[in-house]
């Protein structure tokens, strides 16, 4: 059983005032980091380890409902390819931190990027929700197939985000990009851990959302925020929330914070990812429904997925599948990373 975590010294180029991987999102409605995440990084190798990012941040902003977010995000230091993030490996602003997304180790067998380490993620209906995958300060057994949390789905926190999928029937409707497919529909379940069985063929985000495309969801449905979309640690929390949000009620909008327009949105709850998926299932315009299309929302709270569903929270066994399953072998890994 391989670890993850090798703690080699990752021979730093010297920086051309270029970050190599530039990881360039164009977040308008669009579901991009527009990521090319083969984390070559074109070293001219010196032997002086700096694992400082210079950041060259380029935000185009325009703070309107639909805000042309244009980053060159630097976040905290890029791991290599073989590292996840976990363990507090990754300073950013003097505390342990998400790094960009897709930089956090090896993607899986079916093309999927942290989702062992980096950000915790809900998976799972509303009756039956936990989170997978485990956070840039979790143990090792926590980003493994048997990391598994279950709570409640009103909890929000600094280290949970979440990713969505979609259907192979309905598609990619909005044409949002980053999903790969996961088929395989005979896979049998982990023996281990009797999860990972899926009988259809399905996609899943290649990326945890990040904090550009939430933006996107909040300058849309929450100028005046009475659903509570945008929670006030995003802002406060100045180490690790992504999002600050300025304006009065009924006119507010929302920016990435600088070198967080790429990183995974935090303090979501279910609900909150639940909405947002209901207003990609309406379209993603600002006259989208949240209470209803992915899920009936009720007013006491309580939430059903609808039958046509076109975007999702996906499933625990459709997570633990895209995450772990290896369809040459029809085994599991230990790790998402294929080790």
């Amino acid at each position: 059983m391989t670890t993850i975590v090798t703690n080699t010294t990752t021979p730093t180029n010297t920086p051309t005032n270029t970050l190599t991987p530039t990881i360039t999102p164009t977040n308008t409605l669009t579901r991009t980091p527009t990521q090319t995440p083969t984390l070559t990084v074109t070293p001219t190798q010196t032997t002086t380890p700096t694992a400082t990012s210079t950041p060259t941040v380029t935000p185009t902003r325009t703070l309107t409902a639909t805000p042309t977010n244009t980053p060159t995000p630097t976040s905290s230091p890029l791991l290599s390819p073989s590292v996840a993030n976990y363990n507090n490996q990754s300073i950013f602003k003097g505390v342990s931190n998400s790094s960009t997304v897709g930089t956090n180790g090896a993607k899986s067998s079916y093309g999927c990027y942290d989702m062992s380490g980096n950000v915790s993620e809900w998976v799972g209906q509303s009756s039956n929700v936990c989170i997978r995958g485990g956070n840039f300060s979790s143990v090792l057994n926590d980003i493994s197939k048997y990391g598994r949390l279950v709570v409640a789905a009103t909890v929000s926190d600094p280290a949970t985000g979440f990713r969505v999928a979609t259907s192979g029937v309905n598609g990619d409707h909005l044409s949002l990009g980053n999903f790969v497919i996961v088929s395989d529909v005979s896979n049998t379940a982990d023996a281990d851990t009797s999860y990972g069985a899926v009988n259809y063929s399905y996609l899943i985000g290649k990326f945890q959302i990040t904090n550009d495309e939430y933006c996107a969801f909040l300058n849309s449905q929450a100028k005046l925020d009475t659903k509570a979309l945008y929670n006030s640690l995003m802002g406060n929390d100045t180490e690790r929330g992504g999002i600050v949000r300025g304006g009065t009620p009924g006119s507010y909008y929302y920016i990435s914070k600088m070198h967080h327009g790429n990183k995974p949105v935090n303090y979501v709850n279910w609900i909150d990812c639940a909405r947002y998926c209901n207003w990609l299932h309406n379209g993603a315009t600002d006259a989208g429904d949240t209470e209803n299309g992915a899920y009936t929302i009720n007013p006491l709270g309580a939430v059903s997925r609808n039958a046509g569903v076109k975007y999702w929270i996906p499933l625990e066994n459709e997570w633990y599948k895209a995450a772990f399953y290896d369809p040459s072998f029809n085994s599991y890994y230990l790790y998402s990373t294929q080790n």
